[in-house]
């Protein structure tokens, strides 16, 4: 696989480096992730991209994929308000803020999820302190 899953069960965190690439194939295997009942559907996510990545999937594929993680997450963890935290995200992906508002409105109208310069800002807004992310539980997809 082209991005790491790794836990930070301390701090509920999900962390996502995405590396080389990011094709449609490694989003449906990122939502088979997010699908497996081991995977622990109550902790935020910090989505993190090395800086050379390509990203090579439409921005509808982009959208949608983001849609349906969500609502997957949120029918695993009712009733809690999760959060994404994006980190110097390729600018094929920056087109997802700019709609997130239309298919999950939020009461206090603030955005799930939020793009950030830097590892450090992304926590900040997590409420999480800060990691070393070698030393996290690596997450294995079964079967991959």
């Amino acid at each position: 696989m082209t991005f790491t899953t790794r836990l930070d069960h301390a701090q509920k965190l999900v962390v996502f480096r995405g590396h080389e690439k990011l094709s449609q194939n490694e989003l449906t295997r990122a939502m088979r992730l997010f699908r497996h009942p081991d995977f622990p559907a109550d902790y935020d996510v910090l989505n993190l991209f090395d800086p050379d990545i390509r990203v090579e999937i439409d921005h509808d594929a982009i959208v949608g994929h983001a849609i349906e993680r969500q609502r997957t997450l949120n029918e695993r963890a009712s009733g809690r308000q999760l959060r994404s935290a994006f980190v110097d995200v390729p600018p094929a992906l920056k087109a997802l803020l700019e709609y997130w508002p239309h298919f999950f409105p939020e009461t206090d109208r603030g955005l799930r999820v939020r793009f950030f310069d830097t590892r450090e800002e992304a926590l900040a807004w997590l409420g999480r302190k800060p990691f070393n992310e070698e030393a996290l539980e690596r997450f294995y997809e079964p079967g991959a």
